[in-house]
């Protein structure tokens, strides 16, 4: 992975700059993953945000016993909805009727995050022709 995060950071010109993703849309583990000598520093990362991920999926917690802001804030983290959408798919058998409201969850958060990176890799690209 930190190879892969390298030459597409470094195709896109961030290679060492102090950004939480990259204008590709990579996760927001490939510039620790770049930064650092050794892969266990980027695992490290990524065991440490996990954890709360899951929680915030409400897979092991009730999501009514979970704070409200908590659970609007988990709406944003495809997480929630791809760890409960494959929850239903595999293990309760639900049909895609069943789980339209994940699917549509995880479209709509692909259409806001993608125009985001795209948005951010556009404002990016015409930024370098005015410091040239």
């Amino acid at each position: 992975m930190k190879y892969m995060c390298r030459s597409l950071l470094q195709t896109h010109g961030e290679y060492g700059q102090d950004t939480p993703t990259s204008s590709t849309g990579l996760p927001h583990v490939c510039p620790f993953a770049v930064r650092r000598r050794t892969r266990e520093r980027a695992f490290q990362y990524i065991i440490a945000t996990s954890i709360p991920l899951f929680f915030l999926a409400n897979l092991s917690w009730p999501s009514v016993m979970t704070p409200q802001p908590l659970v609007w804030l988990a709406q944003l983290l495809p997480t929630t909805s791809g760890i409960n959408l494959m929850v239903r798919l595999n293990q309760m058998d639900a049909s895609l009727a069943e789980v339209s409201h994940e699917l549509i969850t995880l479209t709509v958060l692909l259409l806001l995050y993608g125009s985001l990176a795209t948005w951010r890799l556009l404002a990016k690209k015409g930024t370098e022709g005015i410091k040239s």
